[in-house]
């Protein structure tokens, strides 16, 4: 199980056989935060209680409701809690930028058909599952559609970021077009107190030493603004065209 899991500061790219980022039948509470999810499918989530910040995601997401009944534990432990099924939602997203692709890649066979005939680029996928979802300070692209349940996001059907990953003999180099509006765009600062409690466990988000989160470091471990910080993975970038060195990179 993932509950208490940390997934932080990755590169995923060309999972076209499958996805980015399986989550399947948690309870959280969990945290994803200042990743690259580059391939045609980003996310397949079968869990409750995950908190999704500072993400970028090029490819759809799913979110599907499963009737398993699996565990959750005492926080900090293998103990078990007691067990529970999957209406789906308990969901938080946080300044994560989506951005959509003209060909949709096809989700493994498992998937259900009628989900795999979406295109849900964003976090439209999320509008009417079993629990509340917690959504604020996104950016959506193209054909990436916000959730209803997010007041005030920002939508720019028209930008197109052009995101391009290339490898070079020292190492991968992401192309990406930046505007200088979504410094001004109002996100929270990520951190335990207001990511609140995973409804099932009624667990916090929180280390493994019991310390609570603040995202207020990037990708590259540059100080964020604690007020409004930029949204993506990357702390605030010069507008236009960027050509920034990913991968190898100095860990925090």
């Amino acid at each position: 199980m993932a509950q208490g899991a940390r997934v932080t500061c990755n590169l995923l790219h060309d999972n076209e056989a499958t996805q980015d980022l399986f989550v399947e039948v948690n309870h959280g509470p969990f945290l994803i935060d200042h990743n690259f999810f580059l391939s045609g499918n980003g996310l397949n989530d079968i869990s409750h209680g995950g908190a999704y910040a500072h993400n970028l995601f090029a490819g759809r997401i799913i979110a599907w409701p499963n009737t398993r009944n699996t565990p959750y534990h005492k926080a900090h432990s293998t103990e078990i809690a007691g067990m529970d099924t999957f209406p789906g939602g308990d969901s938080r997203f946080y300044n994560n930028i989506f951005v959509s692709q003209e060909k949709p890649v096809p989700w493994p066979e498992r998937i259900p058909k009628q989900l795999d005939n979406q295109n849900y680029f964003g976090l439209a996928t999320y509008y009417n599952l079993g629990l509340p979802v917690y959504m604020s300070g996104n950016v959506f692209l193209g054909q990436a559609e916000p959730c209803s349940h997010e007041e005030n996001p920002l939508v720019q059907p028209e930008f197109n970021p052009g995101i391009k990953l290339e490898e070079r003999s020292d190492g991968w180099y992401l192309k990406m077009q930046f505007d200088k509006i979504w410094a001004d765009h109002k996100g929270p600062l990520v951190k335990s107190e207001m990511l609140g409690k995973a409804k099932i466990p009624d667990l916090p988000y929180e280390d493994p030493d019991g310390k609570p989160y603040q995202l207020d470091n990037d990708y590259f471990g540059n100080v964020r603004k604690t007020i409004n910080p930029f949204p993506g993975p990357l702390n605030e970038q010069k507008e236009g065209e960027q050509f920034i060195k990913v991968w190898p990179k100095n860990m925090y």
